[in-house]
């Protein structure tokens, strides 16, 4: 089975500011060297090594530890969390409303309250850490620890496991936990070297705060975390602009805190709930309606999407008609109630007609919304621009084919695709780096 991986540039996650990078100091270098406690998890057999430290490593660390099996974590970074501990940009906070974001660990959930309905990547690193007091997970974690290679023996029936730094492991079963995104891409694009602001991608966000009060700055992309950037950064910069591809289909978050006496009083229920989210769209516990979009009148499909839209988080998405994604003409119901309701809180039809067309850019609910709480109030204001990526490139000198951005159809040429061998990595380049470990039924072809 062949299969020719031709990348294409995502420009959705990365972020320009104005400053210069300040360096990682000694301290910080001889911290980080400290915590890579774990000399001793070299040349180990173990039953089974888990890759990432993230929400799926720690749930299967307790669990298989609990089995009697012989278990270790490898993890990149210098602690606990995933991308909780990678991700702390500004405005970083999950999208799926508590409790269904944690973990159903009785030792953790019995006793933790949650300070928001969407907590932020504060409490979430809070979060981590006490997980790690009440199950002392770190004892079976190596940190900054890379993965390089696995290849599996056949003959000896085991996964041979070696890392950056030369730890070499040998396990019957190999958990890799490292999400699937967990790679960052910057497009190599004319200019980045000689710019004389500050850079930063979101994924690898300075420890230090990015002080923006005052400046000009700008955000590629508008997917969630474009989202919460501009939503952040709007607050403090002299200005602001955006530059999208896409607009971003965005649904009310209706964030509000929580207190520990109504989470005490739910957690009698969580034990099922936890179980729910194993049977339900997405990990969600929504149920779509059992009745399609037309089975009601025009005056009844108003009054149940104006009850989704004040329920807040996915229910727009996930918890109305069941015929949502099946049906087109029922999906552009749905898309036409997000847009009239949307457009309404945008005055400036230029903006409008960017942040909220009265033609959907692809199918409602087909690429996953976001959640926001004052984004198009933001980008209604009139000292913030948003700038469409395919508008911008109309208006340059360059040609639409040089254009570092331009990952579309060529204008004009019907179906001519711009495939960049350089584009974005994410997906082909985790692809090229396992199946060349002789992973049966596939194999690359030079292109």
């Amino acid at each position: 089975m062949s299969r020719v991986l031709k990348p294409r540039f995502n420009s959705e996650n990365m972020t320009i500011t104005t400053k210069i990078i300040p360096p990682i100091s000694a301290d910080q270098q001889h911290h980080q060297q400290q915590i890579n406690f774990d000399p001793y998890l070299n040349n180990l057999d173990l039953d089974i090594l888990i890759v990432g430290a993230g929400f799926s490593g720690i749930y299967l660390l307790y669990n298989l530890r609990k089995k009697g099996y012989k278990v270790k974590i490898f993890e990149a970074a210098n602690g606990l969390g995933g991308t909780w501990r990678v991700n702390h940009y500004p405005g970083a906070r999950v999208d799926s409303d508590q409790p269904v974001y944690e973990l159903s660990i009785p030792e953790i959930w019995k006793e933790w309250n949650w300070k928001e309905k969407y907590p932020g990547w504060k409490e979430l690193q809070q979060y981590f850490h006490y997980c790690d007091k009440i199950l002392d997970i770190k004892k079976d974690v190596s940190f900054n620890t890379k993965v390089m290679e696995a290849n599996f023996d056949k003959d000896e029936g085991k996964w041979m496991i070696k890392s950056e730094d030369g730890k070499i492991v040998k396990a019957k079963y190999f958990l890799p936990c490292i999400g699937f995104a967990a790679k960052r891409y910057i497009p190599d694009f004319p200019g980045i070297e000689t710019f004389k602001g500050e850079i930063h991608h979101s994924s690898e966000w300075p420890e230090s705060e990015v002080d923006v009060a005052g400046k000009r700055c700008a955000v590629i992309g508008t997917g969630s975390t474009g989202v919460q950037i501009i939503q952040e950064f709007a607050k403090k910069a002299k200005s602001l602009v955006v530059f999208q591809r896409t607009p971003n289909l965005c649904l009310p978050m209706a964030q509000r805190n929580l207190s520990p006496e109504e989470q005490k009083n739910q957690k009698h229920g969580y034990p099922n709930f936890f179980l729910q989210r194993t049977t339900h769209f997405g990990g969600f516990v929504l149920d779509f309606l059992p009745r399609d979009t037309f089975d009601d009148s025009p005056e009844e499909r108003e009054k149940v999407f104006e009850a989704l839209w004040n329920q807040g988080n996915f229910s727009f998405w996930i918890g109305g008609y069941r015929d949502l994604f099946f049906n087109l003409e029922a999906n552009f119901e749905a898309y036409n109630f997000w847009a009239k309701k949307v457009r309404a809180k945008i005055e400036d039809p230029k903006k409008r007609d960017i942040l909220a067309p009265l033609k959907p850019p692809h199918p409602f609910g087909t690429k996953r919304p976001s959640l926001e709480q004052d984004y198009y109030q933001i980008e209604e204001a009139q000292e913030k621009w948003s700038i469409e990526i395919q508008e911008m490139a109309n208006l340059t000198l360059f040609p639409l084919a040089d254009s570092w951005y331009m990952g579309a159809n060529i204008p004009g040429k019907k179906r001519e695709m711009l495939n960049y061998s350089a584009g974005v990595p994410k997906y082909a380049e985790i692809l090229k780096n396992n199946l060349k470990n002789n992973l049966e039924g596939y194999h690359l072809v030079q292109n």
